[in-house]
């Protein structure tokens, strides 16, 4: 996947957590969202906030995400992960920095 810093490893708890919100009719957790950011952190600065402190610049994100969607097939994980990680910046709205968020990250059973 070009433009991303995806691993083996990360796909697999991507792909849970994203399987776990939608079973369970949630957005993707924190954690989730830190994640998906921090594979997208190489698209731009907005990701890079996200991933590192939890900041969340809305218009930058959410201007970046069509760009990253061109040419992908629609059930890829790709897809998924960002239409994912846009609903939850659109749900949570303009942030700064979130005490903690550093030690966020998916584990295992990302339920």
């Amino acid at each position: 996947m070009s433009n991303t810093a995806y691993t083996p490893d990360d796909e697999t708890l991507i792909a849970s957590e994203l399987d776990s919100a939608t079973a369970d009719g949630r957005l993707i957790s924190d954690a989730g969202a830190r994640v998906i950011a921090a594979q997208f952190a190489v698209g731009g600065d907005a990701f890079a906030c996200l991933a590192s402190t939890g900041t969340i610049l809305l218009e930058e994100i959410r201007s970046e995400i069509p760009s990253l969607l061109e040419g992908y097939d629609s059930d890829s994980l790709f897809i998924r992960a960002l239409t994912a990680l846009d609903h939850y910046v659109s749900h949570h709205g303009v942030r700064g920095t979130v005490p903690g968020w550093s030690d966020l990250w998916l584990r295992g059973d990302a339920r």
